[in-house]
């Protein structure tokens, strides 16, 4: 029983942290891009607030399936972890896949 509240405290101290990085960037005035390679400048952007909206909706996205495998540990251990691994390499193609669509949308080329 202790595991699985130690592993419900990561899994939500992450999810909080997900959409704790959400809300900043919908509050932000300059663009923040969801990778952490190379920056993105206000004037690449064509609509700044609906891009770091589109943005913040895909961190917050992201801590979902944190919140549902901390408590889905406490049922379903295994189903627990497998969701997670699931979460995280599926979920990061979709992320990817997401992303090119905003980039598409709002970034001038």
């Amino acid at each position: 029983m202790k595991d699985h509240i130690f592993y419900l405290l990561i899994m939500w101290g992450g999810a909080f942290l997900l959409l704790g990085v959400g809300i900043y960037v919908r509050k932000m005035k300059k663009p923040m891009r969801l990778w952490t390679t190379i920056p993105v400048l206000a004037s690449d952007v064509k609509d700044l607030s609906a891009y770091n909206r589109e943005i913040s909706r895909l961190w917050c996205i992201c801590s979902i399936p944190c919140f549902i495998t901390g408590l889905l540990v406490f049922w379903y251990p295994v189903a627990s972890v497998i969701f997670f691994v699931l979460s995280c390499t599926a979920g990061i193609a979709w992320i990817a896949w997401q992303y090119q669509k905003i980039e598409k949308r709002y970034l001038v080329k």
